[in-house]
């Protein structure tokens, strides 16, 4: 068999007739800036320098918008936080927590100062009291969110009736 047999067939390059009629060979166009080296080990340690400078940004930033502490939280002792849990829990079990008082009880506030009462003494956790806490601050929170979405909707119909008095007061006053 001939070596020209067993080549395979050549192509010829891409080409493009012009407009008077000859063929024109297309080449690739040359770079617009040149391609330097791909290093994957200084890629990696610039993402893992980004992510370190990232992480630490919003570590900064969250601090310095992190909500001061309501100074009337920080007074309640012990006793005083145990009254609240009693009250809270007592009104829990009553069902007699509403969107109107849920904002005036603060057990959320102190729900692990609560848990964490028994173990100060030496004791195990207490499941059953952090149990009843948990289900009492969920009440309160769930009340909380609906406190909040009714005032909102409260907010969206003044907003559309004094769009809708608007409109009507421009439509009077074109003729």
């Amino acid at each position: 068999m001939p070596p020209a047999e067993d080549a395979p067939p050549q192509t010829p390059p891409p080409a493009r007739w012009t407009a008077a009629g000859s063929r024109v060979l297309l080449q690739s166009p040359p770079p617009a800036f040149p391609l330097g080296s791909n290093d994957d080990q200084q890629e990696r340690a610039r993402a893992r320098a980004a992510a370190r400078a990232a992480s630490v940004r919003r570590r900064s930033l969250a601090a310095s918008i992190a909500p001061s502490k309501d100074p009337r939280h920080d007074l309640l002792n012990r006793e005083q936080v145990m009254d609240l849990f009693h009250n809270c829990i007592k009104l829990a079990s009553e069902n007699k927590i509403n969107q109107k008082n849920t904002w005036e009880l603060g057990l959320i506030d102190h729900l692990s100062e609560i848990i964490q009462a028994g173990v100060d003494e030496d004791e195990e956790t207490n499941f059953q009291k952090a149990s009843c806490t948990l289900e009492a601050g969920v009440k309160i929170y769930s009340l909380r969110v609906d406190s909040v979405h009714s005032e909102a909707y409260k907010v969206l119909g003044g907003i559309n009736r004094a769009g809708r008095g608007e409109e009507a007061g421009e439509g009077a006053l074109e003729f």
